[in-house]
């Protein structure tokens, strides 16, 4: 017997007015838990995007495209590698021969690694979801892992079975009219940018929080077109003098004539009115227009929400904010520490919980990026070999903890606290400092009596007054050598 609740809900959702196509579309499986989208209207430029967010992705505007270049490229900077321990602890070990290692460097035969893991950025900022789709080896849903696929975001669709206790039971994924194919979930990883509160098994789209402010650049770049096609000149107004009258049909005709002699290709031609008539401009020129500001505040809003700086994307309103390198570089680093840190993190978990248990149960194995070699965080590297050398020096860390920290093998001998520097005491102000100490000059001791001069004695004066005579004598020398070279060179 049908559930009579389900029956209600599916005859307030407009159920029973389906299409034929559409019932098909459904084919045997249950159809997936209904989420009604929010409803947006809008007119003028953006109109088919927002009514069509799933085909239209936004990155046909050239802000918008700089934004998801400059995500991407920082993306894949860093390896993704299989670690048994703590990587950021400096403990691991890179498995760099084990099964799911060799799966990241090599996912399928026709994409590589870094092309794969592009791709995936980009499809998350698009759409808030990316699809991977793991192909076995043997049995479809326990056999071994030996190729990933990519699948566009806008064909799949995370399903749900009435009554199922699970968020998804399979995806769907529709690759012609009338086509599809249902994925089981153990077959497919699915990456997200957050939880959407309107339908948690999907991720959040920042380029669908864009729409109208991707329209606004659009309708902008297409105002500065159509001023370029007109010489710059918005508009023109033909003025008959007072006195003279034109009929609805002199007054069309005139129209049709200025048109065809001075539209389009036929612009710049000469013209001549008759009859006193005269020809002013109507609107504004560009010189009287804002059009900087008009890309500039969409351009930041898109910089903001995709969470790119707008001199990393290369963005005019960000170039002119930021205009020497040593503030850029500044900006980067926060650009990595702030986005493409977190991306990675979320892309790691990802992995950890969707792709390793195929491979392995062990909790100390994981899948991580290896960020020592990104080149906008040399600058903590070195912050980091700093502090841990201060602190060997002052004894409060030994140099093989140290070395293990950075990832480095122990020493011999490393595990000692090395001396402490010996600290001068500083004197006190308005107190005089004590005066050295001098090492003697001889280890043995010299003993005179009244009158007598010793052989010990005589030599230990010969030492003492060795230096006083050398430097003596090296005055004495260079200063005849300049009285010869004067002497020399004198006219």
């Amino acid at each position: 017997m049908a559930n009579p609740l389900q029956a209600v809900v599916d005859y307030l959702r407009g159920r029973d007015l389906q299409t034929e196509v559409e019932q098909k579309m459904l084919g045997t499986v249950p159809p997936q838990v209904a989420i009604t989208p929010p409803t947006v209207i809008t007119s003028g430029p953006g109109q088919w995007m927002l009514a069509n967010p799933q085909q239209s992705l936004g990155d046909a505007n050239s802000a918008v495209f700089a934004c998801l270049l400059a995500l991407c490229n920082a993306h894949i900077e860093p390896v993704l590698k299989v670690y048994q321990g703590d990587p950021e602890a400096g403990t691991a070990e890179w498995l760099d021969t084990s099964p799911l290692q060799l799966l990241l460097a090599h996912p399928n035969p026709h994409h590589t690694n870094l092309e794969l893991w592009f791709w995936t950025c980009w499809a998350k900022h698009g759409d808030g979801n990316a699809y991977l789709r793991k192909v076995r080896s043997g049995d479809e849903l326990t056999g071994n892992v030996v190729e990933l696929w990519p699948l566009s975001p806008r064909l799949v669709k995370p399903m749900t079975l009435p009554g199922s206790s699970r968020l998804v039971d399979f995806y769907r994924y529709t690759y012609g009219p009338y086509q599809w194919d249902d994925i089981p979930r153990e077959n497919m990883i699915h990456f997200r940018i957050g939880v959407d509160d309107q339908d948690q098994r999907l991720g959040l789209s920042p380029l669908k929080r864009l729409v109208r402010e991707i329209a606004s650049d659009t309708a902008a770049t297409q105002f500065s077109d159509a001023l370029l096609r007109n010489f710059g000149v918005p508009g023109l107004v033909v003025q008959v003098p007072q006195g003279a009258s034109l009929s609805d049909d002199q007054a069309e005709s005139l129209k049709q004539q200025l048109q065809t002699r001075f539209g389009f290709e036929n612009r710049g031609n000469v013209g001549v009115l008759t009859a006193g008539a005269t020809m002013q401009q109507f609107g504004f020129s560009p010189q009287e227009l804002n059009l900087e500001a008009l890309h500039n505040v969409p351009e930041t809003r898109i910089a903001a929400v995709m969470g790119v700086p707008p001199a990393v994307a290369g963005l005019g309103v960000g170039l002119a904010q930021t205009s020497n390198f040593a503030s850029m570089k500044q900006v980067r680093e926060n650009f990595t520490e702030v986005t493409v840190i977190p991306n990675w993190r979320m892309d790691a978990a990802t992995f950890n919980h969707q792709l390793k248990p195929d491979f392995t149960d062990e909790d100390d194995v994981r899948v991580a990026y290896d960020v020592s070699k990104v080149r906008a965080l040399q600058e903590d590297r070195t912050a980091l070999f700093t502090r841990l050398d201060n602190a060997v020096r002052t004894g409060w860390v030994m140099p093989n903890e140290a070395r293990a920290e950075v990832g480095l093998e122990p020493m011999p001998g490393g595990d000692v606290a090395m001396p402490k520097p010996q600290i001068p005491t500083l004197p006190v102000p308005g107190q005089q400092a004590a005066p050295p100490e001098l090492p003697p000059a001889k280890e043995r001791v010299i003993s005179l009596k009244a009158g007598e001069l010793t052989a010990d004695a005589l030599e230990a004066l010969v030492e003492l007054s060795t230096p006083a005579l050398e430097d003596e004598l090296q005055r004495f020398f260079d200063g005849q050598r300049r009285r010869i070279v004067r002497s020399m060179t004198k006219p």
